[in-house]
C-alpha cells in the first residue's frame, strides 16, 4: 500500500464502485477491486482472500445488494492518508413485511485507485439477511475462510 489519497479521491474510487454495486455491474465492480484483496465480514466471521474469491462474493450477492443500496444512507465517513471508515444505515426487509433499521460500519484500505482491503461490521438481524443473500455455497468457495464459530451454527 502506502499511497497516500485525498478524501475527494477515496470518496470517488468509492462512488464509482457503490454506482456499479448499485447497477448489479459485476465486471465494473471488480475494476474497482485490488487483485490482491482482503474482505473480512462481522459477525459472519468470514475472510475472503482471492481476487476469485471476492467476485464469486460479489456475483452472489449483487442481486439482493441491489434493492439494500436503495435505502443506503451514509451516517458518518473518516478517513486518513491510505485508508477510511463509513458508516451507513440501510433498511433490511423481515420476514414480517416490516423493515429494519441496519447500520454497517465499514473500513477501507486502497491499493492505488483499487480497493485493497475491506472490513466490514454489522448487526445480527442484517447479517441474517446478508447470510441469506449470499447462501451457503460461498463458504466453500476457494479463497473463502471461516474464522469464528458463529458461521458455522
Amino acid at each position: 500500500m502506502g499511497n497516500h489519497l485525498t478524501k475527494e479521491q477515496m470518496l470517488e474510487i468509492l462512488l464509482r464502485h457503490d454506482a456499479a454495486e448499485g447497477r448489479g455491474d459485476l465486471d465494473a465492480v471488480m475494476a474497482t477491486v485490488s487483485s490482491n484483496p482482503f474482505y473480512e465480514f462481522h459477525p459472519a466471521g468470514i475472510t475472503l482472500d482471492t481476487f476469485d474469491a471476492v467476485r464469486e462474493l460479489y456475483r452472489a450477492a449483487l442481486p439482493g445488494y441491489v434493492p439494500l443500496l436503495a435505502s443506503a444512507k451514509q451516517l458518518d465517513f473518516w478517513y486518513n492518508d491510505t485508508s477510511c471508515a463509513a458508516e451507513f444505515e440501510f433498511l433490511v426487509p423481515l420476514e414480517s413485511g416490516e423493515f429494519h433499521r441496519a447500520q454497517l460500519f465499514v473500513i477501507i484500505e486502497f491499493d492505488g485507485e483499487l480497493l485493497q482491503a475491506e472490513r466490514g461490521y454489522i448487526d445480527f438481524i442484517f447479517e441474517k439477511h446478508h447470510t441469506a443473500v449470499l447462501g451457503a455455497e460461498l463458504l466453500k468457495f476457494p479463497g473463502v475462510r471461516v474464522i469464528n464459530a458463529a458461521t458455522s451454527n
